[in-house]
Order: structure tokens, then C-alpha cells, then sequence
């Protein structure tokens, strides 16, 4: 409750466009991000032939780079912004530079195998990337008081998006591969970010009004 008496419930939340279109970002992109990191090892022995040492000798590349997405993506945020660039431009700028990483993921199946590790982390690093500037929108957006509903309901997204595209894209590899899942996950996140330039729109504190309540 606030010191007012006044008091926000998580489920009020969803009055706002913002909080939709940050759910359906979410949604979307973690779907993507949740598949190319469980089905990595899976990928290297089912489609490249890989042993368990071959695995270990190579699997652990791509997360490398999915480490220098998470800096990466934060420090352009913060250099922008210190460089005069406004809030909103910043993160559009970080979001949309992560998202033009991700057609790496198209090009996986369709290449030799060193240049699928190289396609494989490059994907990863973009979704990181993503990933350290989607998840300060929250906290840009919305009030102390509420971001950590807002986040809750963003990882619900993702966690509900994640288990039903993985279902999805387990029947299709049964019968088709692996190259429709990448191809999804290439571009999952340009649909993301056209999402919330159509809903977030401006990047700017959003003024959340409370329920009337008894100060406590």
C-alpha cells in the first residue's frame, strides 16, 4: 500500500497497453531464447553428429557470447544516454540492434558446422542483448511501487510462451528438422520489437493510478 492509503493490485495492471505489449514481446522472444538453449546439445548430436566430448568442447561457445550480450546490451543503453541521447531512443536503439543479431539463427542448419557455432552465438549474444534492455522497460515505464508485478507478469509470458512453442517445435523437428525452428527464431524478435513500438510507443515514465484503501 502506499503511504497515501491509496494501493495497486497486480491484476489492475492490465488496463495498461504497455504491460500488454512488453507480455507479448516477452512472450515471443523468450520462446525463442528458451529453445535455442535447451536444444543446443540435442542439435549437435541429432543434426551435426557430435559425441558427448564434442559437445563439451564446443557447447560452451555460444555462451560465451550470450555472457557479452548481457553486458554488451546493458553498457549501449547507458553509453547513449551519457552521450545526450534520450531514454526513448536509447532503448529503441539497443532493441533493435539486438534484434537485427537475430536472422543469425536462420542461417544455422544451412551451414557448415563451423560457421553454425558462429550463427549459434551470435543468436544467443543478440537475444542477451535483448534481454539486459527488455527488462529495464519495466522500471523505465512504470513506478517502483508496481515493477516488480509488472516483471512477474512479463516472466509469466515468457514461461507460458517457452513451454508452448517448445512443444511445438519438438513435433516439428520429430518430422521436419530443425531448420523451421530456427527460421521462427530469427525472427521472433523483430516481431517483438515491432510489438512494442506499436504499444509502448514512447519510452517514458507511465502514471499508474491507485485503488482507493485504508492507510495502514
Amino acid at each position: 500500500r502506499a503511504a497515501a492509503g491509496g494501493r495497486s493490485r497486480w491484476i489492475d495492471l492490465f488496463r495498461y497497453r504497455q504491460v500488454w505489449g512488453l507480455m507479448a514481446a516477452k512472450l515471443l522472444t523468450d520462446s525463442a531464447w528458451f529453445f535455442l538453449m535447451f536444444w543446443l546439445p540435442k542439435y549437435l548430436y541429432d543434426a551435426r553428429g557430435f559425441n558427448t566430448k564434442e559437445v563439451g568442447y564446443y557447447g560452451w561457445i555460444p555462451w560465451v557470447f550470450a555472457g557479452a550480450g548481457s553486458f554488451l546490451g546493458g553498457g549501449l543503453g547507458t553509453l547513449l544516454i551519457r552521450r545526450g541521447c534520450s531514454l526513448d531512443r536509447s532503448r529503441k536503439i539497443a532493441l533493435a540492434t539486438a534484434a537485427a543479431c537475430m536472422p543469425a539463427a536462420m542461417l544455422i542448419a544451412h551451414t557448415p558446422v563451423a560457421f553454425a557455432i558462429v550463427f549459434y552465438s551470435l543468436a544467443l549474444f543478440g537475444h542477451q542483448f535483448w534481454s539486459a534492455n527488455v527488462q529495464t522497460l519495466a522500471a523505465d515505464l512504470f513506478p517502483s511501487r508496481v515493477v516488480g508485478s509488472v516483471e512477474g507478469l512479463l516472466g509469466s509470458a515468457g514461461a507460458l510462451g517457452a513451454a508452448a512453442l517448445g512443444a511445438l517445435f519438438g513435433h516439428i523437428i520429430e518430422r521436419h528438422g530443425y531448420s523451421v525452428p530456427f527460421l521462427v527464431c530469427g525472427v521472433l524478435h523483430g516481431v517483438g520489437f515491432l510489438i512494442i513500438l506499436a504499444t509502448v510507443r514512447r519510452i517514458e515514465p507511465v502514471s499508474v493510478k491507485e485503488r482507493p484503501g485504508t492507510p495502514t
